[in-house]
């Protein structure tokens, strides 16, 4: 599990223009009421005298809040399903029942200024909602 404060959400090419939850061309940051987990997967791979630790978060299709602007985002487990996720002794099948869309309608999403894709900068501005720029088109270059 990753536990987490809030999600910034990548735009896809199927919506470049229109800010809903996103970060990139187009930005928001998703909240929830209270800090969540995602669910994630990690190994551990040994040969030829070396060790490589590994993770993944697991990826579903986007509720109906993202859909518009992504088709996938990440699976956030409840706090009432985190131990069945952490044990690791339960049937697949009760496993894949945790690997669903969290309801959009208990999630909320604002657009957030460009500085989110700065490594370098760090603080609580990060979250603060801005108009859209909409019909832009930026450049990496």
């Amino acid at each position: 599990m990753y536990p987490q404060p809030l999600i910034f959400i990548l735009t896809s090419r199927k919506c470049p223009h229109n800010p809903v939850a996103k970060v990139g061309k187009d930005r928001s940051a998703l909240l929830l009421e209270s800090p969540f987990a995602f669910a994630g997967i990690w190994d551990k791979w040994e040969g030829d005298g070396n060790s490589i630790t590994s993770c993944a978060i697991i990826t579903t299709t986007a509720n109906a809040l993202l859909v518009r602007i992504h088709d996938r985002m990440p699976v956030i487990l409840r706090s009432q399903s985190y131990n069945t996720w952490l044990v690791g002794d339960y049937e697949p099948a009760k496993l894949r029942n945790l690997l669903v869309p969290f309801p959009a309608s208990e999630m909320m999403s604002h657009v957030v200024g460009y500085d989110v894709n700065h490594t370098k900068i760090d603080n609580a501005d990060l979250l603060t909602p801005v108009e859209p720029n909409l019909g832009v088109t930026l450049s990496l270059f």
